[in-house]
């Protein structure tokens, strides 16, 4: 009786030990899934989660892998490979970036890259290269005018979709002139009208970080630290999840 249960009891530890094992080699596995590491590689295989589509510049290339952290397990979380820079850029290949993938929430932005400044074709960066050059001796890429005109056309290829679409307003780039300041709030407000008669949620990014921009923005005045990024998540997940929410009631 008594080696009958020390049989069974050595058969349980190691049914248990085994399962831990398992269970800490898929957490394990999971973790190390490169689109939770790296922004450029999406998540492989199919499943019944819905899928999200994130469109953006270098600014979303730094809160994506934290978006699909606090997705993880809940959504998809998806968007094109590298930077998709400015609207011109966004226009030319915005059916390729949607495909054939049923999207449930397509998260977007374009702002950056059109104000910025070209000579003779060629992006002027930076605060000390843009001091280089008069005002007048740069063209820029896009006025509001032409901005917005791009934008029109984006969305008219998203809606298209049938996802539910969300506009992010442009964050702040501290480094610029005031003239660069100008045109940017120009351009969110613009846009920020669009959205509202096309009855597109916005994400007011631009508001979110404005108040916190010293704190969470990286010295070059453009980009986010890693604490920066991980908010800007924060919020990007909230407005995903709220259209999903949506999404679902309508069902």
């Amino acid at each position: 009786m008594k080696d009958s249960y020390l049989i069974y009891s050595a058969i349980i530890f190691s049914i248990s030990f085994l399962s831990v094992n398992l269970q800490g080699k898929n957490k394990k596995e999971n973790n190390d899934a490169e689109h939770l590491v790296k922004a450029s590689s999406n998540p492989k295989g199919e499943n019944k989660l819905p899928n999200i589509l994130i469109i953006g510049d270098s600014i979303s290339l730094g809160y994506t892998v934290p978006v699909r952290k606090l997705l993880d397990g809940k959504a998809n979380v998806f968007r094109p490979p590298g930077n998709c820079q400015h609207s011109g850029r966004g226009l030319r290949y915005i059916k390729k970036w949607v495909g054939d993938k049923k999207w449930d929430v397509i998260h977007f932005n374009f702002g950056i890259w059109d104000s910025h400044y070209l000579k003779d074709g060629k992006l002027v960066s930076g605060a000390k290269n843009f001091a280089k050059y008069k005002l007048t001796e740069l063209k820029l890429r896009y006025t509001t005018k032409e901005y917005l005109e791009n934008i029109t056309k984006i969305l008219a290829v998203l809606k298209k979709t049938k996802a539910k679409i969300i506009w992010a307003s442009t964050t702040p780039v501290t480094f610029w002139n005031k003239e660069r300041k100008v045109f940017q709030i120009e351009k969110n407000k613009a846009v920020a009208k669009l959205m509202k008669k096309e009855g597109v949620s916005i994400n007011d990014l631009y508001a979110f970080v404005n108040p916190e921009i010293k704190k969470w923005q990286r010295r070059d005045g453009c980009h986010f630290t890693k604490v920066g990024s991980n908010n800007l998540a924060k919020k990007v997940v909230e407005s995903i999840t709220k259209e999903l929410r949506h999404k679902k009631k309508k069902r």
